[in-house]
């Protein structure tokens, strides 16, 4: 996993964070803080997923984040909510 930390209060649309992400993304480690609930941060999460799930409808949900954009469908690559 990688992030990046929009600067101050910007809110970046996601063609920008992708650009950001792939030229200035760090390491994102276990226990890291992002910061204040008004600034924004872009994460990107590689994962594989097992064969037998690929291309079925099962959903992928990550519940440690609180937010609709994480859920996504199996079997699309480099999808967005």
């Amino acid at each position: 996993m990688i992030y990046w930390s929009a600067p101050g209060d910007s809110k970046p649309g996601f063609e920008e964070a992708v650009v950001k992400l792939k030229d200035e993304g760090k390491a994102l480690k276990k226990g890291f803080g992002f910061g204040t609930s008004w600034t924004n941060h872009w994460v990107k999460v590689d994962i594989t997923l097992p064969k037998e799930l690929r291309g079925t409808k099962e959903q992928v949900i990550c519940e440690r984040f609180r937010s609709r954009r994480w859920v996504a469908l199996m079997g699309g690559v480099n999808s967005r909510v």
